[in-house]
């Protein structure tokens, strides 16, 4: 009995060990699956990652190939500007250089022409100076002649030359003093002085009328001027020209009727 009980425990003790080992063999089945489906899985991610790389490789290097092209463009672009710009500079040197001279030319031309303007100017007033100052020296030589020339040694003007020297002095103060005449004007709300206009004249008969105070006026100058000296010499301007015609006169009376040896005015 003892020994079928032992086999038996040997058997149950094979079974047992056998169930053991198949449950261990379907577990390292299980194992192997899923190791190898780990492994397929890893693969699988290793055979991406290749692909992604060498993807991200192709981008790189087409990346780098437009990098240089970018450079080269880049380098390409800088140069044109470069010599566009030498160009404009060189362009805006040569039209300021051009303006300059242009500029310098106007001017010169301008100060020559106005260095002629100037001259002619100054040669025309020189001119004009010296045909006045010859008219002046001829009117004066004339008025001194027909103040001192002797009409046969001992007669005075006849009284048709005195009137018509009067008349002629008339004309003239009519011309200057003519209602027309605008220099003579009296503005607007303008006040004659008391040295011009003492009794208010225009203030009281209208500016209109002012030439009647002018033409008084000058009138009364050349009254007092006339009788201010002997032959009316007070006419002839400033004291030094009449003594000058006084002293003339007497130089001559002197000479011709012998009075006053010294020939001049006491």
């Amino acid at each position: 009995m003892n020994i079928f009980h032992r086999r038996d425990n040997s058997l149950e003790s094979v079974f047992q060990w056998g169930e053991r080992m198949m449950d261990d063999k379907i577990e390292r089945d299980r194992e192997l699956d899923r190791l190898r489906k780990n492994c397929k899985d890893l693969e699988t991610q290793r055979n991406e990652l290749r692909q992604a790389l060498a993807s991200a490789e192709r981008k790189t290097q087409a990346l780098e190939s437009e990098n240089a092209r970018s450079k080269i463009d880049h380098a390409t672009e800088i140069d044109r500007l470069n010599s566009d710009h030498s160009d404009q500079v060189t362009a805006l040197l040569i039209n300021h250089s051009a303006e300059i001279q242009a500029w310098e030319t106007k001017h010169s031309d301008y100060k020559r022409d106005r260095d002629q303007f100037i001259a002619s100017v100054e040669h025309d007033h020189q001119a004009t100076l010296k045909k006045l100052n010859g008219d002046h020296d001829t009117a004066t030589k004339r008025l001194l002649g027909q103040l001192l020339v002797n009409q046969e040694e001992s007669t005075n003007w006849p009284d048709e030359k005195l009137s018509r020297q009067f008349k002629e002095l008339q004309r003239q103060i009519n011309v200057i003093t003519a209602p027309h005449n605008r220099e003579l004007s009296v503005p607007n709300g303008e006040k004659l002085g008391r040295s011009l206009d003492p009794f208010g004249f225009v203030t009281r008969v209208g500016r209109g009328k002012a030439h009647f105070l002018f033409k008084s006026t000058i009138w009364s100058i050349l009254q007092d001027h006339f009788f201010s000296l002997p032959f009316g010499f007070g006419v002839f301007g400033d004291s030094k020209l009449q003594h000058t015609l006084v002293n003339l006169y007497s130089a001559w009376s002197d000479m011709t009727f012998g009075h006053n040896p010294n020939g001049k005015v006491a």
